[in-house]
């Protein structure tokens, strides 16, 4: 079928025509990401996620005592970032945050006065902005941080049990950006998290734009963070957004306060669900790109 150039954006693609005139009805895709795009089960309990972070905080100079202990001490750590939220159920904390107090605190480090983290091993100690007694290390901010996001990374690798892009996934984004559809990442997630594991399967190219929960500081399905996500596409017209997600309430009801019509993969078995505007069984990408682009 012959098809005319559409309308542009700003980075040269296309909305394609469908042949009889008339654009598509979606320019831009949103997507949820677990149970949407990626086939996932994790165990954050098990001795060996928190084994690997012992081992992680160690390599920056950290001391965490038993598994128990470190799980005290994280309890501990995170409890600020938390109490940010006032205990509202849609606030993301954000767990880079938490790495990098947890890095600090066993690592007994404390900042001094020009900036520098001084951490200092046991039996010595650092005082103000003084100079660094012997035996002490001297961490960087971006050394803290770099020293979390590698705990934070080696805690998810341990605890997952299953981590794969449904059959079909790199395909799908592919041929969505090829029709001229703009492609966005909406996902409930940690940052640290995540972003390896998109990288990890050559995914975080396929986006447009990626919004994750604990950046944003809101998780779905609050519809502040699907309007966020319309202002980074350049969006201004709802109507001309799709949500695809697994999530009845987060994905597809969460889409729908902010105007955006939602699909409906239903990967858990739940069976349709009369909120989306199209439900599928399972990840059925070829079925939601028909939908898409009919």
């Amino acid at each position: 079928m012959c098809k005319t150039r559409g309308p542009e954006y700003s980075d040269g693609r296309i909305v394609q025509d469908t042949g009889n005139g008339a654009t598509m009805r979606y320019s831009t895709i949103f997507f949820d990401l677990y149970g949407t795009l990626f086939d996932i089960h994790t165990d954050e309990d098990a001795d060996a996620a928190w084994a690997a972070l012992a081992d992680a905080l160690a390599e920056a100079g950290g001391e965490v005592g038993s598994l128990d202990e470190l799980r005290r001490t994280f309890a501990q750590v995170a409890a600020p970032e938390f109490a940010v939220g006032g205990g509202d159920p849609l606030f993301e904390p954000d767990y880079q945050k938490v790495y990098e107090r947890l890095v600090r605190v066993t690592t007994g480090a404390a900042a001094d006065d020009i900036g520098t983290i001084r951490a200092t091993e046991a039996g010595h100690e650092t005082v103000g902005g003084g100079a660094a007694v012997a035996g002490a290390m001297t961490l960087t901010g971006r050394e803290i941080s770099e020293a979390a996001a590698n705990a934070a990374w080696a805690f998810r690798r341990a605890s997952e049990l299953r981590l794969r892009p449904y059959d079909g996934a790199h395909d799908l984004l592919e041929k969505l950006r090829r029709a001229g559809l703009r492609v966005v990442l909406v996902s409930n997630a940690q940052l640290p998290y995540t972003m390896p594991e998109l990288e990890q399967f050559d995914l975080a190219d396929e986006f447009d734009d990626i919004v994750i929960s604990s950046d944003f500081g809101r998780k779905k399905p609050d519809p502040a963070i699907f309007r966020h996500a319309m202002v980074l596409a350049g969006v201004d017209d709802p109507s001309s957004v799709l949500m695809v997600g697994n999530d009845e309430h987060a994905d597809i009801d969460g889409a729908r306060g902010a105007g955006i019509d939602g699909a409906f993969l239903d990967t858990f078995g739940h069976g349709p669900y009369d909120g989306a505007v199209a439900s599928f069984a399972g990840a059925d990408y070829r079925g939601l790109l028909e939908f898409i682009l009919k």
